[in-house]
């Protein structure tokens, strides 16, 4: 596991830290336009700026938003995951046997999308403490952000693992999200924690099920 996860954060750290950077320069200047758009500064701004959306009348820019959002964890989800894969089967599991590698791997990427959404929490709840905000019930959305998040991020990876020869499959997942992402968020919004715990279990352990019988195919050639 130890492994696994500084292999991971070292990666992120040389290829991934200053996209993350941009990513942050780019949510706070959306925020900023967002707040000039309404005329004041409150948490349903930061909700739709990080791609969150309580409600159905979404305009042009929080759509842009939640796209560029899905996207961004879309893709490091998928540069983690496959980064491995780019070499051969003997060059894994001569140290580790798969199931223990893709349950680490899972654990590795949860971690580091965790991390970096506290930083993102930090970093908005710092302009919302100085400009002297009301913050409520943050724990509870950032609890349900970062299970919405992992489920889209390992909603992809078993996408990736089915498509591995079909691109298709993975474009038709994403148009899919993009069209029903604020349906989605709504329901899981007006779900208790527990249950979104057990559907984020169910992913995880198909996951892991998938890999463990079909881990060779995906292995690049």
């Amino acid at each position: 596991m130890k492994y696994i996860l500084l292999n991971d954060l070292s990666f992120f750290r040389k290829k991934f830290l200053k996209k993350f950077i941009l990513y942050c320069i780019a949510l706070i200047g959306s925020f900023n336009v967002l707040k000039l758009t309404n005329g004041y500064m409150n948490f349903d701004i930061f909700y739709n700026t990080i791609g969150i959306n309580y409600s159905n009348d979404l305009g042009s820019i929080e759509k842009l938003l939640c796209i560029f959002n899905i996207l961004f964890y879309f893709y490091l989800s998928l540069e983690l995951f496959t980064k491995e894969l780019k070499n051969g089967v003997e060059n894994i599991f001569l140290r580790i046997n798969t199931k223990k590698f893709i349950i680490n791997k899972l654990i590795s990427i949860s971690i580091i999308t965790i991390l970096i959404n506290i930083i993102i929490y930090i970093l908005f709840l710092y302009l919302f403490i100085i400009n002297k905000i009301l913050i409520s019930n943050i724990l509870i959305v950032f609890l349900k952000n970062i299970i919405y998040v992992l489920t889209l991020q390992f909603s992809i990876i078993i996408v990736y693992m089915f498509s591995k020869n079909n691109k298709c499959i993975l474009f038709l997942l994403m148009l899919f999200i993009f069209m029903f992402n604020n349906r989605i968020l709504i329901n899981i919004i007006n779900t208790k924690i527990i249950y979104l715990i057990l559907v984020l279990i169910f992913i995880l352990w198909f996951i892991v099920m998938y890999f463990k019988k079909n881990y060779f195919n995906l292995f690049e050639k």
